[in-house]
């Protein structure tokens, strides 16, 4: 539920904090006091479209906070699946400024704007006049539906996903084994074709590195040969290195005998022109390697294009070629033998087939037991509410023609539903979402809420002068339907009718004032006079003690209605 709101610069308000309680909270004020920015400050914390016409004049940023607190387990899921950590409480809070740049947090950890508004949807439902909520969705009808009287389909359901486990089990088996006889055979054609052309490639272990080590060395073998005759003709010609040193060698020689020193030196050097000798012959070895025709080179590319033809097809490197090689051996020899095995499975299927059936047909029957209660449950309240010619109906339509059709098994595979609506006598059914008004959604959900007490929504419902244009006996009935949902859901309600305010738990009262330069708006909670006070105020347009008494009375007799609901 939300606890606490902080707003700041927000509209004509200045700064407040706003600690709601559980229940019915209801926020009473005169038209153009602050009500609806309040709730506008808390959609903006929730992830709504940002407006810099609601930041207070010659401020520069105004900023919200919303502090949840005992939220759900789905809202935790939400706060694991953006990383951020579980936990019991949830801190929203917004910025935005006369710049247009905003920031957002949960739990002090800044996040996207629409992360915001995900977990804005699981914490809050609001309606107001244009507000978009999860009915008006067709894909979360059957969902919704499914949560009428769940303990009814609990048993079915079990043994439908068990069903299912085996069935999609089977299925990935069944697949595994190339399918039907045809996908098999299919299969086996594939993969023998594919083995084939691997294992008439005859590969070698990193054949294709030594191969390429090769074809780099003779695309430059003439440089190389060059560079190779060079060096050894400077080493080994008449002038070259070697005859060079030699010559030093002699010089060294023939005064060796005068200095022992030189005699080292001398046997230093001989030992050195041994040494680049045999260096020389290395070099010269080396043009061997080179030794090659362009029909050879010819070969080696041809042979590199081989290469690449499968590893392109087949994994990218040599080592992937051949593992995919043994796994595709494996499974073709598994498919040539399988015959005997896709019977057996495809018999298991076609008996769990028909269990099934059995099964998604009876869900389908509690499923259109529990929509014909639905649709007379809600035509009765709205009746009450002031929708009187209300029509509404939970159409079915199948989702394939057999079982045999569903490719992938889930509780919702084999239909579908759609809520359709009509407001008035004689008009056609059309999908909620087309046909039915902002108004007329108001009360809409407030009776369907009703319906559908266990809902594992959001724990926060907010309506926002749900109550206009009604009156009298349809405003006590609206007034007790929400007081039936504030056992269930903590409710914020803003509210004109004194028969749905009187029904409050608690009640907050907003008010504008000036100082003689701006107008502010605060807010305070109001005690029990104070609350009976407002309520005569509403009730007869001014108060005396003889009002007083009676609305005493009327909110006495209200405690006691909302303590049997």
């Amino acid at each position: 539920m939300l606890e606490k709101l902080n707003i700041k610069n927000v509209a004509l308000i200045k700064s407040l904090e706003i600690n709601f309680q559980s229940g019915f909270n209801v926020i009473l004020g005169e038209t153009g006091a602050g009500k609806s920015i309040i709730i506008d400050s808390l959609n903006f914390a929730l992830g709504s479209k940002a407006d810099k016409t609601l930041i207070r004049a010659s401020e520069e940023t105004m900023a919200v906070s919303a502090l949840f607190v005992d939220v759900s387990n789905n809202v935790k899921s939400i706060l694991s699946g953006f990383g951020l950590d579980e936990a019991d409480e949830v801190l929203l809070s917004r910025t935005y400024s006369q710049t247009g740049k905003g920031e957002a947090r949960i739990n002090g950890e800044i996040v996207a704007i629409s992360m915001l508004k995900q977990i804005g949807e699981a914490l809050v439902d609001s309606y107001g006049q244009n507000e978009s909520i999860a009915l008006l969705k067709q894909k979360n009808h059957l969902e919704i539906l499914d949560l009428y009287k769940p303990k009814d389909e609990i048993q079915v359901k079990e043994e439908i996903q068990g069903l299912i486990q085996k069935l999609n089990e089977l299925n990935l088996k069944i697949k595994k084994l190339g399918g039907d006889e045809a996908s098999r055979e299919r299969q086996i054609d594939l993969l023998s074709f594919q083995t084939n052309e691997i294992e008439n490639a005859n590969l070698q272990e990193n054949e294709d590195e030594i191969l390429e080590e090769k074809l780099k060395k003779l695309s430059n073998s003439e440089k190389i040969m060059e560079a190779i005759s060079s060096a050894f003709e400077l080493l080994e010609n008449e002038n070259g290195a070697i005859s060079t040193l030699k010559q030093s060698l002699n010089n060294l020689r023939s005064v060796e005998r005068y200095d022992d020193k030189i005699e080292i030196l001398s046997q230093k050097l001989d030992e050195s022109i041994i040494n680049i000798d045999e260096l020389g012959e290395e070099i010269y070895s080396l043009s061997n390697d080179y030794d090659f025709n362009e029909n050879e080179l010819n070969q080696m590319i041809e042979r590199r294009d081989v290469l690449d033809s499968l590893k392109r097809k087949y994994g990218g490197s040599l080592e992937n070629v051949l593992k995919y090689l043994s796994e595709a051996s494996e499974e073709l020899e598994m498919l040539k033998n399988s015959k005997d095995i896709l019977n057996s499975l495809e018999n298991e299927k076609k008996k769990l087939l028909e269990v099934a059936a059995e099964k998604f047909n009876e869900l389908g029957k509690i499923r259109r037991a529990h929509a014909l209660e639905i649709e007379q449950k809600l035509t009765t309240a709205l009746a009450e509410i002031g929708i009187l010619k209300a029509q509404f109906k939970v159409n079915f339509s199948p989702l394939v023609r057999s079982i045999e059709e569903v490719e992938t098994f889930s509780l919702n595979c084999m239909e579908d539903v759609e809520f359709l609506f009509s407001a008035n006598l004689g008009e056609e059914l059309k999908p909620l979402a087309k046909t039915i008004s902002g108004g007329e959604m108001n009360r809409f959900m407030l009776a369907f809420k009703n319906i559908i007490a266990d809902i594992n929504g959001p724990a926060t419902l907010i309506f926002d002068e749900i109550d206009s244009g009604i009156s009298g006996k349809v405003a006590a009935q609206v007034a007790e339907k929400i007081a039936k949902l504030s056992k269930t859901y903590q409710v914020l309600c803003i509210s004109h009718l004194p028969q749905v305010a009187s029904m409050g738990d608690c009640f907050f009262f907003v008010s504008k004032a000036n100082d003689g330069e701006r107008t502010q708006t605060s807010i305070k909670m109001l005690s029990n006079e104070e609350i009976a006070f407002q309520i005569a105020l509403l009730t007869y347009g001014s108060v005396d003690d003889k009002k007083l008494e009676l609305t005493r009375e009327m909110l006495a007799l209200n405690k006691e209605i909302k303590n049997k609901i």
